[in-house]
C-alpha cells in the first residue's frame, strides 16, 4: 500500500475529498460540511492507495503543542475489515512522534470505540452525538 502525505491545496486533496464523499456523506450520511471544515486548512491529510487506486484517507491537525487530533479515518465499504484503518492510524501515530506530538485524541464514532481500543486508546467522558450520530472521545499516550 502507498501512503502520501498532503495538505489542503495539493493535487492528491482531489482524492481525499472524493472518498470523504463516498464514506462520510453518502454511506454515513453526515452532512457536506462535516466532510470539508476548518480544520482541513491546517491539518496533513493521509491518502492510501492500493494499486493507484485510494482505499482510505485520514487526517490529523495539532491542537496543542504535543497534542494531534487524528480524524476523518474512512475506507468505502468493500475496504473494510482488510486492515487499511490500523494501517492509517499506525502512519499518522508515527508521524505525530516524528512532529513531536506525545498524545492523539480522536472523536470516534461510537460504534468504533473498540476498533480504537484496540489501538492503544482509551474512552474519554461522556457519549455525545455529532451531527445525530453517538461518538466518544478518545486518546492515546505516544
Amino acid at each position: 500500500m502507498e501512503f502520501i502525505w498532503c495538505r489542503r491545496g495539493d493535487e492528491a486533496m482531489e482524492d481525499v475529498l472524493k472518498l470523504r464523499r463516498q464514506v462520510l456523506c453518502d454511506e454515513i450520511g453526515f452532512s457536506d460540511s462535516y466532510r470539508l471544515d476548518d480544520d482541513d486548512k491546517d491539518a496533513l491529510h493521509l491518502l492510501c492507495r492500493q494499486d493507484g487506486q485510494a482505499v482510505c484517507t485520514a487526517r490529523i491537525v495539532r491542537t496543542a503543542e504535543d497534542t494531534w487530533l487524528f480524524g476523518r479515518l474512512c475506507a468505502p465499504a468493500r475496504q473494510r475489515g482488510k486492515g487499511r484503518g490500523a494501517a492509517a492510524v499506525r502512519r499518522a501515530e508515527e508521524k505525530c512522534r516524528r512532529l513531536g506530538g506525545k498524545k492523539v485524541t480522536v472523536k470516534a464514532k461510537y460504534d468504533k470505540e473498540g476498533f480504537y481500543s484496540h489501538m492503544g486508546f482509551s474512552s474519554v467522558g461522556e457519549v455525545y452525538l455529532q451531527e445525530g450520530i453517538p461518538h466518544i472521545d478518545m486518546e492515546k499516550c505516544l
